[in-house]
């Protein structure tokens, strides 16, 4: 009889063990799901297949050279731990051991970039040449009749464009993923400048300068392309808008040279003013986690702070360096900064997590991940990571 009941107790055991077992393994995959949504898109699971086949291999290591030697702001960037490039000659992606799993040659004047998951677009600012690239290959080139000011493409594949017009001062095309005209719409107040389109594609966000005013003043258009007219208008007295984007919980961030402005999905404002500071020395925007500024303290710009906001606007810390700041990069929980020839990597309460001496010929950094950098030079990328002895730990 204890024999029995024994067993039984082992068999109940088992059982509860294999239903934890199975709840926790439901739980990974929804939240994998939820996260990971976007990649299930029926458009992207061919593109994604593609992009994890050409990221196997391993290749030379860094540092490694790529073809050209001027890379602008906004054409360095990293996206699930591979390293894109847009050089003025050529687009490069190498995988986390620099194999290159695309390097293809252009022949854009004045390349720009912009970067989903799975799909970057590049483009001729001021000219009307484009591309659709993934990490692994070119899927589309195309030319629109008008130049071109900004971009943005979607993680759905819903692209679109700020132009220049015939009869109005901008215009502003959007893509569906077949390639077909979604939407368009004619600026008649406003000088567009930049664009952003929400993960989801279905709706997109406009600033400009007003053309009207007889000072700097800014506008935001949202479109949700159910309407001929704008789904929310703001303007910005006084405050020039510099670039727009979506972040991860659907809210609009435009970065401003007065204040930094949060919009959510319900046309609800939240403004960070720069109270007494100048406009912005850099700027790093991360979808996931909110942006990160650096002000000068001096004309010189030689002590500057860091100063990081979440996704809602508020602020999180400010981070006194006392140094001159000449890149940053935000992910996840970690800021680093390049200052002249050192990396400093601070964590967002602004304790000092490590540093580390480059080379002077460091332009950029880009965070991979919280102390895994890639740092870009003239025509070469380097790879640190937090293990490395050039690395020196603060406790």
């Amino acid at each position: 009889m204890n024999d029995i009941i024994k067993r039984k107790k082992k068999v109940g055991l088992l059982e509860r063990l294999k239903l934890v077992f199975i709840s926790f393994f439901v739980s990974f995959l929804l939240i994998f799901f939820f996260i990971n949504h976007n990649l299930f898109y029926p458009n992207n699971i061919s593109c994604f297949l593609k992009n994890k086949i050409a990221e196997f291999g391993c290749g030379p290591g860094f540092p490694v050279e790529f073809e050209g030697e001027n890379v602008e702001i906004g054409n360095f960037s990293s996206v699930d731990g591979d390293c894109i490039i847009l050089s003025d000659t050529s687009y490069t992606v190498l995988n986390k051991t620099a194999k290159a799993m695309i390097s293809e040659n252009h022949n854009l004047s004045n390349p720009k970039m912009k970067i989903s998951r799975l799909r970057n677009l590049i483009y001729d600012c001021g000219g009307n040449d484009f591309r659709i690239m993934s990490k692994s290959e070119q899927i589309f080139k195309g030319k629109l009749e008008q130049n071109i000011t900004s971009a943005a493409i979607s993680e759905r594949d819903t692209y679109g464009f700020i132009t220049d017009s015939n009869t109005y001062n901008s215009e502003m095309i959007i893509f569906d993923g077949n390639k077909k005209q979604k939407y368009k719409f004619y600026f008649a107040r406003i000088y567009a400048s930049d664009i952003a389109i929400k993960a989801d594609g279905k709706q997109a966000a406009v600033c400009g300068l007003e053309s009207s005013s007889g000072t700097a003043s800014s506008m935001i258009y949202v479109f949700d392309y159910k309407s001929e007219i704008p789904k929310f208008t703001f303007n910005f007295p006084g405050n020039m808008i510099i670039s727009i984007d979506y972040l991860s919980n659907g809210n609009i961030v435009a970065i401003g040279s007065k204040s930094s402005i949060f919009i959510d999905s319900h046309g609800e404002v939240n403004e960070f003013n720069y109270r007494n500071y100048a406009t912005p020395c850099t700027i790093c925007v991360d979808k996931y986690s909110g942006i990160a500024l650096t002000f000068s303290k001096t004309y010189d710009e030689r002590n500057q702070n860091i100063i990081l906001l979440d996704k809602k606007g508020s602020l999180v810390s400010e981070i006194e360096t006392g140094r001159r700041l000449r890149s940053i990069s935000r992910r996840h929980q970690s800021v680093a900064v390049l200052s002249e020839n050192k990396v400093l990597v601070y964590n967002t309460y602004g304790h000092l997590k490590f540093e580390c001496n480059v080379p002077s010929s460091v332009e950029r950094i880009e965070l991979i991940s919280n102390f895994n950098l890639n740092l870009l030079g003239k025509g070469n990328v380097e790879k640190i990571c937090s293990g490395s002895s050039k690395f020196r730990m603060n406790k």
